[in-house]
């Protein structure tokens, strides 16, 4: 096997591991893969920004016992400041909030008790400009 041969294999490993696996999921659907490299894609309807960082969410509204409706995430998109040079967004908010994105990266969990007891949100972390793409949901025919 020539050098150019071996070039050639190794660049498709690299670029076979570096896509997601089986097409983008529903923020919904992230719980069901965690520890999965996917592209997560829905509406953003809340970024949250704070001095150290951004919490990029897809949320459903829910009722809690009290008659309270809250915004609960699907699925977060945690974005250190440190990393906003490396994607070049430094207005999270201005940016992502009220659009339809897609994110990828590896999926873990964060726990809360806020919603419900045990509760997971779904996350992944974002730290450079590849991860996200605007998202244009397939329209449904009337």
């Amino acid at each position: 096997m020539n050098n150019r041969s071996l070039l050639t294999i190794v660049c498709g490993i690299l670029a076979a591991w570096s896509m997601p696996a089986y097409g983008w999921i529903k923020p919904e659907q992230a719980k069901n893969h965690i520890g999965q490299k996917r592209e997560v894609c829905g509406y953003v309807d809340q970024v949250k920004v704070k001095p150290y960082g951004a919490f990029i969410n897809m949320t459903q509204s829910v009722r809690l016992k009290s008659g309270l409706w809250v915004k609960v995430p699907l699925f977060t998109v945690v974005y250190w400041v440190s990393d906003w040079e490396n994607v070049g967004v430094t207005d999270p908010e201005g940016y992502f909030d009220n659009s339809n994105y897609c994110f990828t990266g590896v999926i873990d969990s964060h726990p809360t008790s806020r919603y419900k007891p045990g509760y997971r949100i779904p996350q992944t972390r974002l730290t450079d400009h590849s991860q996200y793409r605007l998202f244009q949901p397939e329209k449904k025919d009337d």
